[in-house]
């Protein structure tokens, strides 16, 4: 009989005490996972956040060849020739580069040209882009009045500059944009600036679906998208914020 009630009084604690070392591993291995889960989630963030400032920094380099360039210095600066503009800012970087806005800056950064979908318009087309493009405008302008002005190549074939650029996020009507402001510049001095002040082109390049689809196609990610608002209502799923130069949200 005493056996039986120092058996019975061991049981039941040896159950408990089981039981509770089974739950708190469960306990413990749920932690461990969450905890994986939430550390491969702030990876795969930083991943996402770095690869759009890098793929923003490629799209702007697509302006170089037709804004660094002596034919540009020649038709944008020397001489304003709108035709020229419209050919190889409008029509080439919509058309070859995808850019869906594009406007030329004179040297008191006030609109002489614009484009949309490759197609010259008015100039107040500039006005929803003014407050980023301004600002990308004034970051140009301070690296110009650092750089001082242009010499011509001593040697011929020599490059006469490296190109002066910045680039953003920005937020225009309801659409997201990389915005790109390039300071106009000879590429081998055949022609170079007249005065200490630039045009500078501006182009713009929605971050659309096709954009969003070959972004994930190259980082292998599913179900990629872009949305505004809260993000607490995707609680389960990765967010990288789209920022401007400011730091302001944009998506």
């Amino acid at each position: 009989m005493h056996r039986k009630i120092l058996q019975a009084n061991f049981f039941w604690p040896s159950i408990i005490v089981g039981l509770a070392t089974v739950c708190l591993l469960l306990i413990v291995d749920l932690a461990v996972v969450r905890r994986f889960d939430e550390t491969a989630r702030q990876r795969e963030q930083a991943v996402v956040a770095n690869g759009l400032t890098q793929r923003a920094q490629e799209v702007a380099k697509m302006a170089l060849p037709q804004v660094v360039w002596d034919d540009a210095v020649s038709h944008l600066d020397n001489r304003y020739n709108p035709a020229w503009a419209a050919q190889n800012i409008g029509a080439y970087l919509a058309t070859v580069d995808g850019f869906e806005a594009t406007f030329v800056l004179g040297r008191d950064d006030h609109p002489l040209f614009a484009a949309l979908e490759g197609k010259p318009t008015a100039l107040p087309a500039y006005a929803p882009f003014a407050p980023a493009a301004d600002n990308l405008a004034r970051q140009v302008r301070a690296e110009e009045a650092r750089r001082g002005p242009l010499k011509a190549p001593h040697v011929k074939g020599a490059m006469v500059t490296t190109p002066i650029q910045a680039t953003t996020f920005a937020k225009v009507a309801d659409k997201t944009y990389i915005l790109t402001a390039t300071l106009v510049r000879p590429d081998f001095g055949a022609a170079m600036p007249s005065q200490a002040r630039a045009p500078i082109v501006v182009t713009g390049m929605t971050v659309d679906g096709p954009f969003l689809e070959s972004f994930a196609s190259r980082f292998l990610l599913r179900d990629l998208h872009l949305h505004d608002g809260d993000s607490r209502f995707e609680a389960n799923e990765a967010h990288a914020p789209l920022r401007d130069g400011q730091g302001a949200y944009i998506a």
